[in-house]
C-alpha cells in the first residue's frame, strides 16, 4: 500500500472507525465508507423522543450482531479466511448474512446498532435516556458462523460494527408477535448502572473503545 508517512501517522492515531475508513478511501479505493455514526444518527432519529424514556421499558433488538464487521471480513479479508474456513462454510456464512433484515414500525424508540456495535449502541441508549439497564448478553442473536469468524481474527462481535440492525425500547407490556424478528434483551432500571449479566455473573459496562474492526485495518498497515 502506498501511503506518505503523515497519513500513516494519521491513521495509526485514529481511534473511530468511520474516520479510519474516510481517510483510507481517500487513498485507496477498495473500501466504501458506508458508516453511520451512531450519535449523528442518534440526534436525527431520536430528537422526538426526549424525555420519552423511562425505568421499565424493554429493550429488544432487530438481528444478529457484529453483521456489518462480518461483511466487510468476508469481502475484503477472504484470502486470510480461506486459510482457516472451508468454501462451504464460507459461503454459508455469506448466505446467512444476506438474510437477515427486520421491518419495525415508526412507533418505537430505536438507535442504530452501527460503530463499536451493540456495546456502542447501549452505552449511547443509556446516556440518551439517562437511565441504566439490565441487559442478558447471552440473548444477545450472534450467527454461529460470524462467532466462529470473530474469534479466528480475536474480534469482541459486541464491539464490532452492526449492519441494519436497531436496539428499540418499548413499554413494559408490549408481546411481540412470534416472528417479528425482535430479540428481547432488557430492560432500562431506574438506577445509572449499566448491568451486562453473562449466565450467573454481573458486570458493567463501560464506555467503549475503538470498533474491534480498526485492529484488522491498522494490522493492514504493518
Amino acid at each position: 500500500m502506498d501511503m506518505d508517512e503523515n497519513t500513516l501517522k494519521k491513521l495509526n492515531s485514529t481511534k473511530r472507525l468511520s474516520k479510519f475508513i474516510d481517510i483510507y478511501h481517500k487513498r485507496n479505493g477498495s473500501l466504501t465508507n458506508e458508516l453511520n455514526d451512531v450519535s449523528a444518527a442518534l440526534k436525527e432519529e431520536n430528537a422526538a423522543w426526549e424525555g420519552a424514556y423511562v425505568p421499565g421499558m424493554q429493550i429488544f433488538i432487530t438481528g444478529p450482531a457484529a453483521l456489518g464487521g462480518a461483511c466487510l471480513l468476508l469481502k475484503y479479508h477472504r484470502d486470510r479466511l480461506e486459510k482457516h474456513f472451508s468454501n462451504a462454510f464460507l459461503k454459508n456464512a455469506e448466505r446467512k448474512l444476506a438474510l437477515q433484515e427486520t421491518a419495525f414500525g415508526s412507533d418505537f424508540l430505536s438507535i442504530p446498532v452501527a460503530e463499536q456495535g451493540i456495546s456502542g449502541a447501549l452505552f449511547a441508549l443509556g446516556k440518551l435516556a439517562g437511565l441504566g439497564f439490565t441487559i442478558d448478553s447471552w440473548k444477545i442473536p450472534v450467527i454461529q458462523e460470524v462467532t466462529e469468524i470473530c474469534e479466528y481474527f480475536q474480534l469482541n462481535p459486541y464491539q464490532l460494527l452492526s449492519g441494519s440492525c436497531h436496539l428499540l425500547l418499548a413499554n413494559a407490556s408490549y408481546d411481540p408477535y412470534p416472528d417479528t424478528g425482535l430479540t428481547r434483551i432488557g430492560h432500562l432500571t431506574a438506577s445509572p448502572e449499566k448491568v451486562i449479566v453473562h449466565g450467573g455473573t454481573k458486570a458493567l459496562l463501560n464506555r467503549p473503545g475503538p470498533d474491534e474492526y480498526l485492529k484488522i485495518l491498522k494490522e493492514s498497515l504493518k
